[in-house]
């Protein structure tokens, strides 16, 4: 593919990708301060601090009110993550791509944000009205993702949605468990309660992974959490799954300039495997997920240089926090 093409294959299921992760997140998020007890922290501002763009939020908004955040993460047109931003990048990105994708996937991601981005135009959209629409553009994601794997061939363009899709989403899954331990649940008084106990389980439900925790492990514990959440192999939400598909997809490309960030996949992957969910607690989840972040960066400035080894035309920084 020309490297102009490659990168925005790659961007637009980073972007598809990002968005649906903070849609399940803000979805969660809304249902869990509904049921929120006295005395226990509000939802909401953590959100903003996932994004790593807290600076700019409290720069265009007053507070951390459910709607102020509601509207910056969904419909801010002037926010660059937003998903209506996401959403339209991914839109004008498939422009360019017709020859790639197959119609109805190019039809389904075109039309994909069609409804939010009108959506942010309207004065005095409710809350509920935008859960729906959540719900509804999520739905639309999942087909997406079952009509790459159904209607795509497995070819080069294809690992490149891989390639987009999963490094997004180890991404999303480490900053989800850091602010699940540093920002949601600041008194240690919580800690082992029943509230403690909802918010892991709402972090499990924003990466669809309750059903499948309780599964595994039963009752609800932050060292099974963890564990699930990063290392284990068959959840495809987990980072361990997700350093898979990257090094797998990446194998599988053409060139040799792939081999750099290979490598740097292979340590960062020994490094997950050899730490429990006992030993990040004991390691601390704050430096652990630092370190990996900053590996991550690395990974992806390492993918960029091998899918695309020419300057591509919207810098890969831009969309790292």
């Amino acid at each position: 593919m020309l490297s102009r093409a490659a990168t925005d294959m790659y961007w637009t299921a980073r972007y598809l990708e990002r968005a649906a992760s903070m849609l399940r997140l803000l979805e969660v998020s809304y249902l869990l301060d509904l049921d929120r007890q006295e005395g226990s922290p509000p939802q909401w501002e953590p959100l903003i601090w996932i994004t790593g763009d807290m600076a700019l939020f409290r720069s265009l908004y007053p507070e951390a009110s459910p709607w102020n955040v509601m509207r910056f993460l969904v419909l801010d047109v002037d926010y660059p993550n937003s998903v209506v931003a996401c959403l339209e990048k991914a839109r004008a990105n498939t422009k360019g791509l017709r020859e790639e994708l197959p119609a109805p996937l190019w039809t389904e991601i075109n039309r994909q944000g069609t409804a939010l981005v009108k959506a942010a135009t309207q004065e005095g959209i409710s809350h509920s009205r935008v859960l729906r629409l959540c719900r509804e553009t999520n739905r639309t994601h999942m087909l997406i993702l079952g009509m790459v794997s159904e209607t795509m061939a497995h070819d080069e363009a294809y690992r490149l949605w891989q390639l987009g899709t999963y490094i997004e989403r180890a991404d999303k899954t480490s900053r989800l468990l850091h602010v699940k331990y540093f920002h949601l649940l600041p008194k240690l008084s919580h800690v082992g309660t029943i509230v403690d106990d909802a918010h892991w389980g709402a972090l499990l439900q924003s990466l669809e992974a309750r059903e499948e925790y309780h599964r595994r492990y039963g009752a609800i514990m932050p060292d099974k959490v963890i564990d699930m959440l990063v290392r284990c192999p068959d959840f495809a939400r987990s980072i361990a799954f997700c350093l898979d598909e990257l090094r797998d997809n990446l194998s599988a490309m053409p060139g040799d300039g792939k081999r750099k960030a290979i490598d740097l996949l292979e340590l960062l992957r020994f490094r997950v495997s050899t730490l429990s969910g006992a030993d990040i607690i004991a390691f601390g989840v704050h430096e652990f997920i630092n370190e990996l972040q900053i590996q991550m960066n690395h990974i992806s400035d390492a993918v960029i240089a091998a899918i695309c080894p020419v300057v591509p035309s919207k810098p890969a920084k831009e969309e790292k926090k």
